[in-house]
């Protein structure tokens, strides 16, 4: 049987897709490995990494120390209910928090960036009491109802797979000084674009 770099990407595709629910658009490349900050295609293409593991794996691909680390956790645990911790977990949180500024000494890991972001959303409706939420028009928070709806994959938000939406969720025009969404120059626009209503804000986009 050929290697799957000898395959090439569109025998791959034939072969197994057909199992695949597509969600979403992907790339004509099956990504066979990883060599620090480049893919590997099913054809030996090199492509730059510039999604990073969906934007937040910055840790690149096959870097040997990592790779040990991995194995060497793997071979004592590989996964935990959330009702337990391992000295792995507790020696991470201790380790972030020595890193964070000012009082922040209070860490929560969690396993995904939508996980993520809900949770934070949960705090800080308990900590300030209200329930609304704001997120720039360009902005990407995850592919969980919530978070969705705040992400600029949100243009279509009115559909069926998006509803029922969270109530009090608007969104603010992101900041780009070089090309101005409501034509204004920054300093002189006394960041009109974060004040700018939400209605207006649709249409300026």
């Amino acid at each position: 049987m050929k290697s799957e770099t000898q395959a090439g990407n569109l025998a791959i595709w034939e072969r197994d897709a057909r199992h695949l629910l597509l969600l979403q658009p992907f790339m004509d490349s099956v990504i066979v490995g990883g060599e620090g900050c480049f893919l590997i295609d099913a054809e030996g293409r090199r492509i730059l990494d510039l999604a990073a593991g969906q934007f937040c794996s910055i840790l690149g691909h096959s870097h040997p120390r990592f790779i040990a680390r991995l194995q060497e956790q793997v071979a004592k645990v590989v996964h935990l209910g959330d009702q337990y911790v391992s000295p792995g977990v507790l020696q991470a949180a201790s380790r972030l928090a020595s890193k964070a500024p000012g009082d922040l000494t209070k860490a929560v890991l969690l396993s995904t960036g939508s996980e993520a972001n809900e949770c934070a959303m949960r705090m800080a409706k308990a900590v300030t009491g209200r329930t609304g939420m704001l997120g720039f028009a360009r902005g990407y928070y995850g592919i969980s109802l919530a978070t969705r709806n705040l992400s600029s994959i949100s243009d279509h938000a009115g559909t069926f797979d998006f509803q029922p939406a969270p109530a009090n969720q608007d969104k603010l025009i992101t900041p780009t000084c070089n090309r101005c969404p409501i034509q204004k120059e920054y300093p002189s626009c006394n960041i009109a674009c974060l004040l700018t209503p939400p209605s207006i804000l649709f249409h300026s986009v």
